[in-house]
């Protein structure tokens, strides 16, 4: 089993990054192995004989209500020198990120405090009502700020224009409802942005395929 395992890790280790980004449940299913117990001990006893080695990191996924659920994300590698290598890289960019983000902050507070007064309230008011989300409904800031809706969009529009804060359209997948959001970090901006990217192509090719279908159907009907 041991024998196995190294096999076909070498070989979908066998490019220039050094590592799989196959997930251990991933690795096993790929083999065609079906005894879990087996395969797992196994594996845990080529980790502990310094024969594979792993780097385990998490992906922030963003729900449509702003909170947030982390995937986990597993590298193997059968190269030492190539996970330490990596595993130094990813902290020195992670710390490269932090240092950027605060940079970022203490620009957005002197920006802020050029602003007016709406606007001053209603980033206070973003930030007291954030809490574990990572976006807010434009309406719920409103709302909370007791701005009316006219002052509110002037300092909305004050706020993004000066990039203290930005405001994106999302849509919920199923039934097609629609909000405007206010975000306060770039990184959450385009990843929110991708999310709506993709959403977008998967309802434009379903829409593309109940056309074809029903110009298909329409031409059947003729023909009969």
């Amino acid at each position: 089993m041991k024998d196995q395992i190294m096999k076909f890790l070498e070989e979908k280790t066998n490019n220039e990054i050094g590592y799989t980004s196959l997930n251990r449940s991933q690795i096993q299913d790929k083999m065609g192995i079906n005894d879990d117990e087996k395969f797992k001990t196994a594996f845990k006893e080529l980790v502990q004989e310094n024969k594979i080695f792993f780097h385990q990191s998490v992906e922030a996924k963003i729900n449509y209500d702003g909170s947030v659920f982390e995937m986990p994300k597993m590298k193997y590698f059968i190269d030492k020198n190539k996970a330490v290598d990596y595993k130094n890289k990813y902290e020195e960019k992670e710390a490269e990120i932090l240092a950027r983000r605060e940079e970022i902050e203490k620009v957005k507070e002197d920006k802020l405090n050029t602003l007016s007064d709406n606007a001053k309230l209603i980033y206070s008011t973003y930030k007291e009502n954030l809490g574990e989300l990572v976006y807010l409904d434009s309406k719920t800031v409103r709302k909370a700020s007791k701005l009316n809706f006219k002052d509110f969009l002037e300092a909305q529009k004050e706020l993004t224009v000066n990039k203290v804060l930005f405001t994106t359209k999302i849509s919920k997948e199923k039934d097609n409802e629609e909000k405007f959001i206010l975000i306060d970090r770039g990184d959450i901006l385009n990843k929110v942005l991708k999310r709506e990217e993709v959403k977008q192509h998967i309802k434009e090719n379903k829409e593309k395929e109940n056309s074809d279908w029903e110009n298909e159907a329409e031409t059947e009907e003729k023909e009969r």
